[in-house]
């Protein structure tokens, strides 16, 4: 698996898995400072684990409330910015 570098230094890099397949994208996610999450109840280099997909779209709103982006990936203050009247 390729080397993980987010494109802008605010980027956190998310991996969501649920089978033992993902372990190396979690590997690469961990080793670029991102966070690494396995859905289900199984042994994994993931740090976090929840018990299924509401546990993730649970878990993807907060990340979204947080970070300061509208559910579209706009960052608030760019929006704000562009529909400032000229």
């Amino acid at each position: 698996m390729p080397a993980l570098r987010p494109n802008t230094p605010e980027a956190l890099v998310v991996a969501i898995g649920d089978v033992r397949t993902d372990e190396a994208m979690f590997a690469a996610t961990l080793a670029a400072g991102g966070v690494a999450v396995a859905v289900g109840d199984h042994d994994s280099r993931a740090r976090l684990h929840v018990t299924g997909p509401a546990d993730v779209r649970r878990l993807l709103e907060i990340i979204r409330q947080t970070s300061g982006t509208d559910r579209h990936g706009a960052h608030a203050h760019g929006r704000q910015q562009l529909n400032r009247p000229g």
